[in-house]
């Protein structure tokens, strides 16, 4: 259920990472890329699409919209990559 399982140190005086689950981490990764998407998507639709209500506010909106998701889609997109790429253990935290 959980990603990382950490337990106490005293040698360290803190907690250390003694287990992790890079199938749910890549889960967890892909599933919020594949939400920013869809979100991505419709907003794009929406911008696109001619409607009546083609006030300057819904443009700001939409575009702004469009610029969040986009940038949010992109730099989720980078520990995706790394992660299914599984190039040392502690990228898998």
């Amino acid at each position: 259920m959980f990603i990382v399982k950490a337990a106490w140190d005293d040698s360290m005086g803190g907690c250390a990472v003694t287990a992790t689950n890079p199938s749910l981490l890549n889960t967890t990764f892909f599933f919020t890329m594949g939400f920013d998407l869809i979100i991505l998507i419709f907003t794009a639709a929406a911008l696109l699409k001619r409607h009546s209500a083609r006030t300057d506010l819904w443009k700001l909106l939409f575009q702004d919209g469009l610029v969040y998701f986009l940038i949010s889609f992109s730099t989720n997109c980078i520990p995706a990559v790394l992660n299914v790429l599984n190039l040392n253990t502690p990228m898998n935290v």
